[in-house]
């Protein structure tokens, strides 16, 4: 190991100067200080020695490592360590710690406050083979519809993910010269093949200008060529980076390279398998909608002018969504950058800086900390961002910037991306900004002006013609409606002045920070500059889909868009009040409509071509439909049409559609007058009062069975029409055209009557003359009597369904196994469906409760959706009566009513994003099916558009077509009012991929942590409406949304008004009503009641405001107390949860109501725990955190200790605030409990035999309750398998132990699998040793038992015997016939040994001398003795004993020692053994049948390792960690049990612990190791 110290008086990157960086590496550094390096030797009189071993005890240095002897060669030079991840180490191989002692097993990057740092250097030295050596086969099985098939290969790969064809040469020593592979296409892989699978180096190669790539017999001198590059694995499971360079060409000063290739060559084994990756040196993306032009440059040095410049050594260009490879790079050499887009001039040279975006390491200049973007900071956490400005080619035209983020690792990827594109649907040409220079608002910024349109200089300017050639460049140029836009601000401000002349005043600046829906359009008014003209705009903020989700696209529509559908005509529009500024709208065409005068109403009036205005008005900003008459002086009939006012869809281009269309017969008007008399019927609409002088409008004549469309003169006035048979005013009625049903009617002079009704045909409201005579009236009275087998049947169906679960089971991870995360239950679901023989049916639902239960692990809130029951009160009621019509196909609802109570909804970060995760797979289907060239359609589309400004939108004759057919008639609909409560926690979650692009994360990464903030919806209430159903669905969901988007934007705390496009109430039947009361204030009855509300009493009044105040002051104290407890540590906090969880968990469902007594326990346990914690934190956190990070971990410790001992309390005493409170609070509302627990226990899923699949069964108590156990209550991150319950015993088996349970004392004992050395069947009992136990667990149990239990641990366990005759009860009988032992052994335990010993050897000086006698002793040991086991077992018992009487007292040291057993009948190889950590350096102390020379363990050998660690201090606790590496295995070993002990073994072989003795103070740890073949098992 390399050891630094940093440079006295450097304790962070403010103590540098500007533009340093305080790594001062050499790859990827953006300033390296050479001159005054700030890493120095280690100068402190306690530090490590500047080159030492892996434990910074021993001072080792790469001159005293050489060849044992001739028969070795070195296989390469020294190199540094690199490892593939960028969180272990830096670029250059560094890690880093605060001090020397506080260096783990576990490296890490640059921290802020780091003092120290080490890298690893290594060499590897191979066996000269004189004869032929052996080959590894790579066996590859896959199944085929035919059967299996088997591949063999050799054990290297070859992986190409550069843009170049590459050739590739192999080379061993022991060949004449370079053997060649092959060529490697771009992302193609190539197996070596087995006649040169031995090559120990590889060399990659481009051909040169005289030699073609694919010649038949190529050699490396017609190629330029890497150095040869070593490619044996370094580790039995290694991740190595390599840096490669070919030198193609030198140019004539010879400073720089410019036409070198560098390659980055990560190097992966596992188990002996080896893949060779080759990837560009840096990568570079386009995630702008345009064309971007790319040149890389390196800092170089020219000995002529002796300065540094920056010299281009590539250039790329890349289109939309294109990722471009870079190989001209040379990390080394400081990289930069510089872009370009269509239009503009090329930017400034970039520092390509690999660090985080948070970095400590690198103090940027002035210049550059400006360009530092921090926007979006939690989306990227591992990316540095900057800004890229641009100026325009033109001296006056538009600057720009663009954001370029660098996301780290040895290989860097470059992403460009704008932060808004703007959309400008308009058609009229928009200006933006993104602040003003004056506190008026009028003068806008120059930095950020942008525009949508091209100026006249700019489409005439010959600089910009070929860029106007480049795709997309409508975006950077802003043309077309296109732009690309920046404000650091997120605000923006839009003004009209497009190529039409217009111009407008600039609108206050608009909060664009946070994204919205789709269907969410906001209204914004710009008025005209100087003028009464005002511009009606809406826009709507979106997430860019797929790779650009980075970007947010805002998108300016024109808020009314009006369409003529009439066929050959067509039609003129004005707004009321302003008749003489028309506009023409052609047929088949539409127009985007502005305000001519903004005092006056918002409405229009229209004519046709050769007609007048009509006397009513269409309001715009009133959604709905309506037919009006239109005068005509060519045609003799009435012209009639219908007007619909609708909001847009979400992909349409405007906020409103006003679609205008002719009503006629064939297509369903709205109304129909039809005369089915044989009378001249002579009807209008009634606008003025009896005896007014005002005309009463246009005068509709109905002969004799005559149907025409009919139209209101004015929509607005009350929509009543007065009717008679003559034209005198004497026998004038009055009929309420939209009360269907409604009836009026006249007497005539011979005595019969005229009646007018109102009914329901298809889609179609039809005004119905009729008349009735004397006798038609007898015959009827006759046909009533006879017609009565045709009368309605009274049928009633009743089900009721106790109650529906639906269960979400994840099981998308590959390591880990399934689990439930969601659960659904319903409760007391009711459905009656009946009819009347009055002529009704009547339909009624009613939902007790629903509950989602949250069983995700380490969520904060057990249940994500909380709807309780109240009594008899139903969660979910509805109710619905429908009046049946005969002889009519309209569906007519007399009364509909929808009450919904209170819900719940508590989420945190943890839960949205494993939701997320879970539901990724389909969004990502979604996402691939999109149109790779979805930039380019989008471009198209919209220049189509802006030259095509008249196009019909989207859809719009299937709208007129919904519109228009399938209408329902609703007498009453009443959805109460619904309120939501939202609570939401806030974590610090690593940033995660699978979220990005989602809106909600856009929403909740900013938000803070709430509790119970409330959601209110208004209710919804109309009546005689007659919609089509897709229109009224749309209408309420424009309801409910626009409420849901203000309100949520609001608890973010944006200071965005969303202004609706529309009114979308007031102009559905009577109007719709919308006010708010208490959900459970308002009744919905049964079908034969109407609807009314709850009168409460004073008493309930008072009692509830109570109760709201108590609630209330609860959740702010969870809250609060939630917040501090953040201030603690993360034991407190995992201590806090746990409990909380365990608290939950211990309630039942059906449990009845607590008492005061049992909350006042609960809250003085809070209290406790509180100060409890508080009080060992003063003691604990000093110690741990000097531990983990040295000098500064001790100042950081007992900061965190005064700062928990403060607040821990305090929170200890809030949490039973809140206990006490809503107890309080249960017992004023008389209810049983508010606590939100699961309905049950989550689903145990049992392993299956393969994988980490699952069995999806049943839900099972029993199970479920086992696994309770192995999670203690849903507090620790443990996987059940399954359980045995045998009389007295209850076995459970979990990912992690065993668990065996005593039913008398209930107390689990728990058993990691590692602890677990052999199990199996002998005379009907299960029989299982445990290392470090004298005795075997037995259990006696019926064979079914056995084969359950014997299934479960054989999932586990890897080392389990299967044999009825094995006599288990002679421990150590399973190793006595080994393969190379001579000897006959005789029986022995490994570990029985272990007792105390005392050493009163005075000859012995210190613990070197102990070990040579040790390893003299060993040395003469062999398999021919027949005690072989049982003396290896006491010398290694002898090397413990020793250590532990040798350093005594304070200078006390934790030692290992391991022990291997050759039973392979093969020699093995042993490449590495060493200490991770410790005090000493790793002892080897071998039996006779080891050959020191070759690093060889024959046939029945075995070899001891020994070391010991340094003495525990408060910066480090002297851990002691043993590596060992060989040909077959891999094993790292602890002295306690810790997760740190693990083994890897190739697949043939198999490695059995034969003992696992640790002490129980952790001071020592003895193992034995047996490496066998892997037994098979006949077919």
């Amino acid at each position: 190991m390399q050891n630094e110290r940093i440079r006295p008086g450097i304790n962070d990157v403010f103590s540098l100067e500007r533009g340093q960086d305080l790594l001062s590496s050499s790859a990827w550094s953006p300033v390296s200080a050479l001159m005054s390096p700030l890493w120095l030797p280690p100068y402190l009189k306690d530090d490590a020695y500047e080159w030492s071993d892996m434990t910074n005890v021993i001072n080792t240095e790469k001159r005293d490592f050489g060849l044992p002897d001739t028969n070795w060669m070195w296989a390469n030079n020294w190199e540094v360590e690199v490892n593939g991840d960028l969180g272990t180490n830096d670029a250059d191989g560094w890690e880093y710690a605060t001090d020397f002692e506080t260096f783990s097993t576990l490296p890490r990057s640059y921290s802020k406050g780091d003092l120290c740092r080490r890298r690893r250097w290594t060499r590897t030295r191979m066996i000269k083979h004189t004869t032929a050596r052996v080959l590894p086969i790579v066996w590859e099985v896959g199944t085929k519809e035919y059967g299996s098939v088997v591949k063999a290969r050799s054990r290297l790969q070859i992986h190409n993910h550069t843009n170049m064809d590459l050739s590739f040469f192999a080379f061993c020593y022991s060949w004449n010269k370079d053997e060649y592979i092959g060529v490697v296409s771009t992302g193609v892989t190539l197996c070596v093949p087995l006649r040169i699978a031995s090559a120990t180096h590889i060399r990659l190669a481009t051909p040169q200008k005289s030699q073609d790539m694919h010649s038949t017999t190529p050699t490396i001198d017609g190629f330029f060529a890497t150095e040869p590059l070593m490619i044996l694995p370094t580790g039995f499971t290694s991740n190595r980076i390599i840096r490669a360079s070919i030198l193609c060409e030198q140019n004539r000063d010879g400073f720089l390279s410019i036409k070198n290739l560098h390659f980055l060559l990560t190097l992966k084994c596992v188990c002996g398998v080896v893949d060779l990756h080759i990837e560009p040196a840096l990568k570079v993306i386009n995630l702008l909608p345009c064309q971007l032009q790319c040149q890389l440059g390196e800092i170089g040095f020219s000995a002529r002018k002796g300065t540094k410049k920056i010299s281009q050594t590539e250039v790329l260009e890349l289109s939309s969504g294109e990722e471009g490879n870079c190989l001209s790079v040379d990390c080394c050499l400081s990289p930069h950058i510089s872009v370009r887009l269509p239009g503009y001039k090329w930017s400034t040279w970039k520092k390509i800086v690999n660090r985080e975006s948070n970095s400590h390491t690198w103090r940027p200049t002035e210049e550059e900390e400006l360009a530092v973007f921090d926007a979006f900071k939690d989306s990227a956490a591992t990316e540095f961002k900057s800004i890229v400005h641009f100026d325009h080619k033109c001296k006056v035209g538009d600057p720009i910037d663009i954001v370029m983020s660098i996301e780290m690792g040895h290989l860097p990827t470059l992403k460009f991306y704008a932060q808004y594109w703007i959309l400008d649907k308009s058609g009229l040409g928009l200006n933006f900004t993104g602040g003003f220079s004056d506190l008026l608002q009028t003068t806008p910024e120059t930095e950020t002006m942008r525009k949508s349109y091209l100026l006249p200089f700019e489409a005439t300017d010959r600089s910009l013609k070929l860029d106007k050639k480049l795709e997309g460049h409508e975006w950077s140029l802003g043309a077309s409606g296109m732009s690309l836009f920046f404000s650091r601000d997120e605000r923006i401000a839009i003004s009209v002045e497009g190529e039409k002349g217009e111009k407008s005043q600039w609108t206050s600046l608009i909060d664009v920070s946070n994204v919205m829906p789709e269907t969410v359009k906001t209204a914004i008014s710009v008025d005209e500059y100087n003028g009464t003209k005002r511009y009606e705009l809406a826009y709507n903020i979106t997430l860019c889909p797929s790779i650009f989700s980075r970007t947010r696209m805002v998108t300016f529509f024109p808020r009314y868009q009006i369409v003529n559908l009439l066929q050959g005509e067509s039609l003129y529009i004005a707004q009321d009040g302003a008749l003489t500024s028309e506009i023409c709208i052609p047929p088949q065409s539409s127009v985007h409509f502005h305000w001519e005068q903004s005092s006056l109403d918002p409405k229009i009036r229209l004519r046709s071509e050769s007609g007048t205005w009509s006397r009513g008005c269409i309001q715009l900003d009133k959604i709905g439909v309506t037919a009006m008459r239109i005068p005509s002086s060519t045609s003799a009939k009435p012209s009639v049409v219908q007007a619909e006012v609708r909001l847009a869809t979400k992909k349409g281009d405007s906020a409103i559609v006003v679609t205008i269309w002719a009503s006629i017969e064939k297509s369903n008007p709205l109304y129909l007058l039809k005369n089915c008399s044989r009378n001249t019927i002579f009807c209008r609409q009634k606008l003025s009062e009896e005896g007014s002088s005002c005309d009463d409008g246009f005068i509709w004549t109905l002969n004799s069975a005559e149907s025409i469309g009919f139209g209101f003169d004015d929509p607005e006035a009350p929509h009543v029409l007065q009717w008679t048979w003559s034209n005198t005013s004497r026998f004038v009625s009055t009929v309420e055209v939209d009360a269907m049903g409604s009836i009026s009617t006249t007497a005539m002079w011979d005595g019969s009557e005229l009646t007018c009704e109102i009914q329901a045909q298809q889609s179609t409201k039809v005004i119905l003359f009729s008349e009735t005579t004397i006798e038609n009236s007898s015959s009827y009275v006759d046909n009533d009597n006879v017609d009565d087998t045709e009368e309605i049947m009274d049928l009633s169906i009743r089900i009721d369904i106790s109650g529906i679960t639906i269960s979400v089971i994840d099981n998308m991870s590959d390591f880990e196994p399934g689990r439930e995360i969601l659960l659904l239950t319903t409760d007391c679901l009711s459905v009656i469906i009946s009819q009347k023989r009055e002529g009704w049916q009547e339909m009624e639902l009613r939902l007790q409760a629903l509950q989602v239960d949250n069983f995700i692990f380490d969520a904060q809130h057990p249940v994500l959706i909380f709807c309780p029951s109240r009594e008899d009160i139903p969660f979910l009621h509805l109710s619905a009566v429908r009046s049946i019509q005969e002889h009519s196909e309209t569906l007519v609802l007399s009364y509909c009513a929808l009450r919904i109570l209170d819900i719940e909804i508590c989420l945190d970060r943890k839960t949205a994003e494993t939701i997320a995760q879970f539901l990724h797979p389909l969004r990502k289907a979604r996402d691939e099916q999109k149109d790779m060239n979805w930039t380019s359609t989008l471009t198209s589309k919209m220049k189509t558009r802006y030259s095509n400004p008249s196009k019909l939108p989207r859809d719009v004759e299937k709208n007129v077509h919904t519109a228009n057919s399938g209408r329902i008639y609703l007498e009453k609909l009443h959805l109460h009012p619904l309120r939501l409560s939202l609570t939401f926690t806030q974590e610090g979650l690593e940033w995660n991929p699978v979220t990005e692009g989602l809106m909600i994360f856009q929403l909740i990464r900013g938000m803070a942590s709430i509790a119970d903030a409330p959601l209110i919806f208004t209710s919804f209430v109309v009546s005689h409406a007659f919609e089509s159903p897709q229109t009224l669905l749309g209408i309420i969901s424009a309801h409910y949304s626009s409420q849901l988007s203000s309100q949520i934007l609001t608890i973010l705390g944006s200071l965005v008004i969303l202004k609706a496009p529309a009114d979308i109430l007031s102009n559905i039947g009577n109007g719709v009503k919308d006010f708010f009361y208490e959900p459970i204030n308002g009744l919905v009855h049964g079908p034969a009641e109407f609807l009314e509300g709850l009168e409460l009493g004073t008493s309930s009044l008072a009692r509830g405001v109570f109760t709201g105040l108590v609630c209330g002051a609860a959740s702010v104290t969870e809250l609060v107390s939630h917040n501090l407890a953040n201030l603690t540590d993360d034991v407190f906090i995992d201590e806090r949860n746990a409990y909380q969880k365990k608290f939950i968990h211990s309630l039942k469902p059906d449990q009845v109501r607590r008492t005061m007594q049992d909350s006042l326990v609960v809250a003085g346990t809070c209290i406790a725990k509180g100060f409890r914690s508080g009080a060992n934190g003063i003691f604990e956190q000093p110690s741990m955190y000097a531990s983990r990070h040295g000098t500064a971990g001790l100042v950081k410790g007992i900061g965190k200790a005064f700062v928990g001992a403060l607040v821990k309390p305090v929170v200890g005493v809030g949490d039973a605030a809140v206990v006490v409170m809503n107890h309080v609070t249960e017992t004023a509302i008389d209810k049983l409990t508010t606590t939100k627990i699961n309905k049950r226990m989550r689903r145990a899923l049992p392993c299956a035999n393969s994988g980490n699949s699952v069995d999806l069964i049943p839900y099972d108590e029993r199970s479920a309750r086992a696994q309770q156990i192995v999670t203690s209550g849903e507090t620790e991150d443990d996987a059940y398998i399954g359980h045995v319950q045998i009389p007295g015993k209850l076995i459970i088996a979990s990912n992690q132990f065993l668990f065996i349970i005593d039913e008398k004392t209930s107390n689990p004992r728990r058993i990691r699998w590692a602890d677990i050395s052999n199990f199996g069947i002998y005379r009907n009992r299960m029989k299982i040793d445990v290392f470090s136990s004298p005795t075997s667990f037995t259990f006696e149990m019926n064979s079914r038992e056995l084969t359950n239990l014997f299934e479960i641990l054989s999932m586990r366990m890897g080392n389990s015997s299967n044999s009825t005759d094995l006599d288990l009860s002679r421990r150590g009988a399973s190793y006595l016939n080994l393969p190379g032992i001579k000897a006959v052994q005789v029986g022995h335990v490994f570990g029985s040994v272990n007792r105390h010993l005392i050493f009163e050897a005075s000859d012995i000086n210190d613990e070197t001398e102990f070990i040579k006698r040790c390893y003299t002793r060993v040395n003469r040991i062999g398999s021919f003795m027949p005690n072989l086991f049982q003396r290896l077992d006491q010398e290694a018992w002898l090397l413990i004993s020793f250590v532990g009487q040798m350093f005594k007292g304070l200078s006390s040291r934790r030692c290992i020692s391991a022990g291997v057993i050759n039973g392979t009948g093969d020699t093995i190889q042993l490449i590495s053994t060493k200490l991770i950590q410790g005090g000493s350096k790793c002892y080897t102390i071998p039996t006779i049948e080891y050959d020191k020379n070759q690093g060889i363990l024959h046939p029945g050998g075995a070899v001891i390792f020994f070391g010991w660690g340094a003495v525990p201090s408060l910066l480090q606790p002297g851990k002691v960690l043993m590596h060992i590496e060989t040909n077959l295995f891999v094993s790292n070993l602890s002295d306690s049990i810790s997760q740190s002990t693990a083994t890897q073994v190739l697949p043939s072989w198999q490695v059995d612990f034969l003992e696992k003795s640790y002490d129980e103070n952790e001071w020592w740890a003895k193992y034995w190791i047996l490496i066998q073949k892997k037994k098979t098992v006949a077919s």
